[in-house]
């Protein structure tokens, strides 16, 4: 059983309630069983020998791998760890739900969650922008490949002004990320493989992407799956590659003087770290008007980047999900919220306060050149 093989998270978080407050989805539904202890308490019971259950599996199939509870766990207890192994055990027994089985099969078959035609892509559409053999190749991910093409384009107008050549892939792969989220460890595999061999064809020195999942899947997973990326390519969110262009005095920025901050990302800041480059972006253009969210980080509310499934449908709330950002940014007085995915864009514009502008960074940077 997956679930044994943390074991020591199990027993950590099964009596323990200190990160409730804290939880995306469980203060959403107001449900125990959606809370990180009511979880911990069901893969408890899975563990003893109990089968799952209907509840249960979806218990566990609403959660949004986000890793708030992280933020309140003295022990660093990663409880979504152990929520993708029990999840790789539903699977293993046939039992996860419908809608978890059409997001696989379009995953599968359409290489992206929302199972769109790739001739409707941002890369497919666009791959005559790029330069055969260039040395940076540009991955948008599913959000901004299929819904976010604002993004996508803004950080190619990016690449131009800076005057690089860069190469897309016009049928974009999936790097196996969200696959994995949802249990299918021997499809992310496969997965992953056809991603790495895709990229090494290619000669590149530079991998950037605007999906912090593709990122954090290329960093964290792709060991595990056999899978692996030549040596010497470097792999980089576009808030990083852009920070480490921008360090050339020759790029100059208009200078921005409303009230700004950043919603930070679960899978770039909260899972890997990389929280200052988007901030040395935004202060070399707003130093004067950079403000700190009340939780920002390690502890900054979800956005929402693994959000996909609440009870039986589709996940459609991300604007509830993002409300206290909303809340906080109007507090504060803030005029432009910079967002690190398509699908932070997505939920935070839903949720923002009318005089609130949100950007992509790609977007706040090409506004300000």
């Amino acid at each position: 059983m997956e679930i044994e093989k943390n074991y020591s998270i199990l027993k950590a978080c099964r009596f323990c309630p200190m990160c409730k407050h804290l939880c995306s989805s469980g203060n959403l539904t107001m449900h125990e069983s959606d809370y990180p202890r009511g979880r911990g308490l069901i893969m408890y019971r899975i563990y003893k020998g109990e089968d799952f259950n209907p509840d249960y599996v979806n218990s566990l199939y609403n959660c949004f791998m986000c890793g708030c509870c992280l933020a309140g766990c003295e022990g660093n207890f990663d409880l979504p760890v152990l929520i993708k192994s029990a999840r790789a055990n539903i699977v293993l027994k046939k039992l996860e739900p419908g809608l978890i089985k059409n997001l696989k099969n379009n995953l599968i078959e359409k290489e992206n969650i929302y199972g769109g035609d790739f001739e409707d892509s941002f890369t497919y559409k666009n791959e005559s922008l790029g330069t055969p053999g260039g040395d940076i190749v540009y991955i948008a991910g599913h959000s901004i490949n299929y819904k976010h093409f604002e993004i996508a384009q803004a950080s190619l107008d990016f690449f131009i002004k800076a005057g690089l050549e860069f190469s897309l892939i016009s049928r974009e792969p999936d790097c196996g990320k969200a696959l994995s989220l949802l249990g299918y460890a021997n499809e992310a595999k496969e997965a992953s493989l056809k991603f790495a061999k895709k990229i090494n064809s290619m000669k590149i020195k530079k991998l950037v992407t605007s999906d912090p999942m593709v990122l954090d899947c290329i960093l964290n997973d792709f060991k595990s799956f056999g899978a692996e990326i030549n040596s010497g390519v470097e792999i980089m969110h576009f808030s990083e590659f852009a920070d480490s262009i921008t360090k050339n005095p020759a790029i100059s920025f208009k200078k921005y003087n409303k009230k700004i901050t950043v919603a930070d990302s679960e899978f770039l800041c909260k899972k890997n770290n990389r929280c200052e480059n988007v901030r040395n972006l935004i202060k070399k253009i707003a130093p004067d008007s950079f403000i700190e969210l009340f939780r920002n980080k390690k502890e900054a509310y979800a956005t929402g980047e693994a959000a996909f499934y609440q009870n039986g449908s589709l996940f459609r709330g991300g604007k509830e999900l993002v409300g206290k950002i909303s809340n906080d940014a109007a507090i504060l007085g803030i005029k432009t919220i910079v967002t690190l995915s398509g699908t932070a864009k997505e939920n935070l514009t839903a949720a923002a306060k009318q005089d609130i502008e949100v950007l992509d960074i790609s977007e706040f940077l090409i506004k300000s050149l």
